[in-house]
């Protein structure tokens, strides 16, 4: 029930008999230095960890895939997006995962078709979250043995994230974790790029998955044997 003194006439009656609300958003008429107090109150901001899936579109660019997606919110509009989001991404940990099933050259339609639709996600080299957190873990996947152009892709990731981390001056940790069944090639060539980092984070590790949801931490010099074995990388 509406009070009497409502307007309906201000008001749309949508196709299923609702009612939507007049075109105006009583939330951005609040003074703009008030709003971030507000938006730190609603459900899964302030507690949001960003994290993105690497994937690779059909023109061979490697772009970001919110998993999970950003709070409901964000999807309201433009305005609130840009305000909401710095404050989630204040967060102390930022996670990227790079798979390959997404790293993949096929002529699968369905799959470029998918890969097309990415076209609209922003690039990797635009990767604002790894500037803004303290802390960032990289889960690199291969699961079986895979063609020599997805094991490209996948270094070539790789590869572009720790130019990224080089310049980002507020890093403390980095980890990368690779699965058991990230082994061989892949994996000695990840060691290879990994010890010639000169990140300015204060550590960089490197996990393997023991199982039971336990990662085990590589010692320096079983990560420098792997590099020896795959060679090296001029980063």
């Amino acid at each position: 029930q509406f009070p009497s003194s409502v307007n309906l006439s201000t008001y749309k009656t949508s196709s299923l008999g609702g009612m939507t609300m007049p075109g105006r958003c009583l939330l951005l008429e609040i003074p703009p230095e008030l709003r971030p107090n507000i938006y730190r109150y609603i459900d899964g901001i302030s507690g949001f960890a960003p994290k993105h899936l690497v994937v690779h579109d059909k023109d061979g660019n490697f772009r970001l895939k919110p998993s999970p997606p950003a709070p409901a919110i964000c999807a309201v509009c433009r305005t609130i997006r840009n305000k909401c989001l710095p404050i989630s991404i204040t967060y102390p940990s930022y996670s990227l995962d790079i798979l390959d099933h997404e790293m993949m050259v096929t002529r699968d339609q369905y799959t470029r078709q998918r890969r097309l639709e990415y076209e609209g996600l922003a690039l990797v080299s635009d990767c604002a979250p790894i500037f803004a957190t303290k802390e960032i873990t990289i889960s690199v996947q291969c699961s079986r043995p895979r063609g020599k152009a997805t094991c490209s892709n996948i270094l070539a990731a790789v590869l572009e994230i720790i130019y990224l981390l080089e310049k980002a001056k507020n890093l403390q940790r980095v980890y990368f974790r690779l699965p058991k069944s990230t082994c061989g090639e892949v994996s000695e060539q990840l060691c290879s790029m990994i010890s010639l980092m000169r990140s300015q984070a204060e550590a960089v590790t490197v996990e393997e998955y023991a199982g039971r949801g336990v990662w085990r931490r590589m010692d320096p010099n079983e990560v420098q044997l792997y590099s020896n074995m795959g060679g090296t990388y001029d980063l």
